[in-house]
């Protein structure tokens, strides 16, 4: 018992011989709106961190009943800090479309897309967004377009578990605003998606989502889809972010299969 109590007391001791410059601080947390190279891995995947960027896309569909369709689009971000801890963002999408319908072929203007919305910490650790994605009908043609205004609330969490993994939710609600007239297919839909993305080392990232989206139109109509991607970092303060990745239906659905290669440059 002595021995036990005189150690304890050592210890403390040589505690307070530490000086003070040896004692480490927690790191402070990065701001939302701006690049941050240690964060580089996850800022290309992570909806709740706003740095501005501009990322040029390449996607392209196979669908399940012969068809096909495509786009390349610029997505320009700027962001904004309104006080630590909470940063507010907005985004704008120009697309062009191609598609393959029953033997025709056409390409031309998609469908634009604005969003909005904001980013926050709740705790070291964690982070929410909050944003609403609008898609206008803008399409040059009915064929590469969905023919109708969309809104899309987005409500997202995520909680980096340790310096190399993050986990989180997305909660996605689509749906038409109004009645726009004859010809106009309601739309109701809601996804979820549970992202998973790991550091793998230097430069390089991953992630898989499991994302199940229901049709509420058709009471239980349900499709389930995992998506699957890898990030490397490019630059010398890493400010480049080259990702590719395929996104699978795990059973019977319209989709085949869809590919995609992105660069994002994250310019501040």
């Amino acid at each position: 018992m002595w021995f036990l109590l005189a150690a304890c007391i050592a210890t403390g001791e040589a505690q307070t011989r530490v000086p003070a410059e040896a004692v480490v601080e927690p790191a402070p947390h990065p701001e939302l709106h701006l690049h941050n190279p240690d964060l580089a891995w996850l800022q290309a995947y992570d909806p709740t961190l706003l740095a501005p960027r501009l990322l040029t896309q390449w996607e392209h569909q196979d669908l399940a009943h012969g068809d096909s369709n495509g786009k390349v689009y610029l997505n320009l971000r700027e962001a904004f800090l309104i006080r630590e801890g909470l940063a507010f963002g907005v985004q704008a999408e120009i697309p062009y479309n191609w598609a393959e319908k029953s033997g025709a072929d056409f390409s031309g203007l998609g469908d634009l897309e604005m969003r909005a919305g904001f980013a926050g910490r709740l705790a070291p650790g964690w982070r929410w967004g909050l944003g609403t994605n609008a898609r206008f009908d803008t399409a040059a043609e009915s064929e590469l377009g969905d023919g109708m205004f969309e809104l899309r609330p987005i409500a997202a969490v995520r909680w980096d578990l340790t310096k190399s993994v993050n986990v989180g939710l997305n909660t996605e609600y689509t749906f038409v605003p109004e009645d726009q007239g004859p010809g106009v297919h309601e739309t109701d839909t809601m996804e979820l998606k549970f992202p998973v993305t790991i550091k793998l080392g230097h430069g390089w990232s991953a992630l898989i989502s499991y994302q199940p989206k229901w049709n509420l139109e058709k009471g239980d109509s349900r499709v389930d889809r995992l998506d699957l991607s890898t990030t490397v970092l490019l630059g010398e303060h890493k400010k480049y972010a080259l990702t590719s990745g395929v996104e699978l239906p795990l059973w019977e659905d319209s989709l085949d299969y869809k590919a995609f290669v992105g660069l994002q440059w994250f310019f501040r």
